[in-house]
């Protein structure tokens, strides 16, 4: 059993407030990441941590990705923003540890390289999917490169497939 959070007696919070809890100026930020790398293409890609090479490896098949936060859950982790990639039509996996804040944002931080690399497009609210670039790169990694970081949050299944 799980307990629920205290979320406040019910009054309606401010506009400011409702996007700030819907991670509004983070999301922001990585679309105007996105569209700079878009505008300004590298000429040499940077070098990618192995979550940024494990997302684009999970995201492989559909290229799809949401950036979520949740405000009802106890642990503190699993309010915090995660990217969520597609894992199958109409699934979606959060990329996430609960409990270990510093894991959870390397995944964040690797969706953010990206971001920065050209190979993330932003397309409205939360919704973000890799580009051409991107499909390309996910190609060229190895299973085994990713497979013990992605075991870590339980992908490794639709890893595999």
């Amino acid at each position: 059993m799980s307990l629920e959070r205290y979320l406040g007696d019910g009054q309606r919070s401010s506009g400011l407030a409702d996007e700030l809890r819907a991670a509004a100026p983070t999301i922001s930020a990585l679309a105007r990441l996105c569209g700079s790398a878009l505008c300004y293409e590298l000429e040499v890609r940077p070098s990618l941590s192995l979550e940024a090479e494990a997302i684009l490896f999970a995201s492989r098949k559909y290229g799809s990705f949401e950036l979520k936060v949740t405000n009802a859950a106890v642990d503190p982790v699993d309010r915090f923003i995660a990217v969520h990639v597609q894992v199958a039509p109409e699934e979606l996996f959060a990329l996430r540890l609960p409990g270990d804040a510093a894991a959870t944002m390397r995944w964040f931080e690797g969706f953010r390289e990206l971001c920065a690399g050209g190979f993330v497009v932003h397309h409205i609210d939360n919704d973000f999917s890799l580009t051409s670039a991107g499909f390309e790169k996910a190609k060229s990694i190895q299973p085994n490169d990713v497979q013990d970081c992605l075991r870590r949050v339980g992908l490794l299944q639709e890893a595999a497939e």
